[in-house]
This record gives structure tokens, sequence and C-alpha cells, in this order.
């Protein structure tokens, strides 16, 4: 069903104008998301992975500290992000693991629906997908672990999809390099947690900020302007490493 309908778009933007193109575009995009949802949903072990490691990590840490909440609410945001930066790291560069494993990628040359459309396919059904999971393990977070505290929970989202947004862009960056180099999973995951510590960082400042009643906007800039700068990078050198 999917081949057809990408085949299909294929064949009718041959002679497509510049209006139509357009139109074109975002029927490939919206035909390369749901594919992408139905692989996500078919295999679950992504959002699960975030929400388990999390959750894990964070009950560790609570105990060894005695369940002092004074403690845990210094030490907490830190402990969640890395947990993210784990987890996320694990799963988002794994985003091409079912393609290649059923040769998709090749129909998807053939039918030269463009690369940058299946990229920003991919983007937009894991930066959801891990949104969703980073939101539902920081919401049990502060219910399960944290003292009773007040703050914006508008913020909070905004905080925790910038960081989402970060660590899926350099996900998707070296998950396309992993399509040149098999087998170098681990090494990828490696250099991949240290390429995401600028936003781990900020997600982990601003978070810490709004906790504990500080400035978090500084760190907020400063988290979207890493993630521009990744995001734009992976755009640009995902074109690239696909011609390699």
């Amino acid at each position: 069903m999917l081949a057809k309908q990408l085949f299909s778009i294929a064949a009718n933007s041959g002679n497509a104008t510049r209006g139509d193109a357009q139109v074109q575009a975002i029927r490939r995009w919206v035909v390369l998301t749901a594919h992408e949802w139905t692989l996500q949903w078919r295999h679950k072990d992504s959002g699960l992975a975030v929400l388990a490691v999390a959750l894990l990590e964070i009950a560790a840490f609570d105990l060894s500290m005695n369940r002092i909440p004074r403690l845990l609410a210094q030490t907490g945001p830190g402990i969640l992000w890395m947990g993210f930066l784990f987890s996320g790291t694990l799963t988002v560069t794994r985003a091409y693991a079912h393609e290649t494993a059923e040769d998709v990628m090749t129909g998807l040359y053939l039918a030269a629906l463009g690369q940058t459309t299946q990229l920003v396919a991919k983007l937009t059904v894991n930066f959801m997908w891990l949104l969703g999971s980073v939101w539902l393990t920081t919401w049990l977070w502060v219910r399960l672990f944290m003292a009773p505290t007040r703050f914006s929970w508008a913020v909070m989202d905004l905080i925790l999809s910038l960081g989402v947004l970060g660590l899926v862009s350099v996900g998707l960056l070296m998950a396309r390099v992993g399509l040149l180099l098999e087998g170098a999973d681990p090494f990828l995951t490696v250099w991949l947690m240290v390429l995401d510590l600028p936003v781990t960082v900020a997600a982990m400042g601003a978070t810490w900020a709004l906790m504990h009643g500080g400035d978090v906007w500084p760190w907020v800039r400063g988290l979207a302007v890493f993630d521009l700068i990744f995001l734009t990078s992976t755009l640009i050198f995902s074109d690239y490493l696909r011609e390699v």
C-alpha cells in the first residue's frame, strides 16, 4: 500500500507546476509520516525504553538518597535529563533500522521522493513519540518523587519540547551515518552523547531554574539556539551523506 502511494505521487510529480509540486511535497510528507507512525506503533520499544530507563534511574537515586525531598529536588533535573539522553540516544539512532532490514531505502530511492522529505517525516514522528514519553516520565517524576511545588507546566512543556528536538535532530544525523558505517552503533552512540551535551546541559539548567524559581529564559534561549544549530546541520549533512 505504501509503495503504491509513493510511486503514484512520484509519477504524478513529473509534469507538476510549482503550485502542484508543493501539494505533492505535502502529500509525500503525509504518506511518509503515516508510514513512520505505523512503524512506531508496531515497534513500541522506543517509547517504553525512555519511560522505563528514566523511571528506574530516578527510583534508584531516590532510594540511595533515603527519600530526602531536598536532595532529590536539587539533583532531580540532572538525573531526569541524563536518563532522557541515554534512552533517547539508544532509540533515535535506530530510526533507520527497520528500513535497512527490509530494504525499504532502495524503494524510496527508486521512487525519487527526496530524502529530505523522509528525514522531515522521521523527525516529526520521532519528536512526537519521544516527547510523549518524556512528558509522561516528567509528570510521574513530579507526582511520585518530588515534594509539592508550584511551577508553570506551559514553560515545562516548552523546555521538554526544545530538549527533545535537540536530541532527535542529532540522533537522526547519527542514524544517517549509521547507514554508511555498518556495525558502528556503539561508537556512534558514545559520540552522540557527547554531541548532545550542550542540549542536555541547557535543558537541565532550565528545568532546575523552573523548579526553584530562578530565571529560566536565558537557558531556554540557549536551548533554542542549540536546537537551531543541530537541526540545520542535520538537514544539510543528511543530503551530503545521501550522495556519499
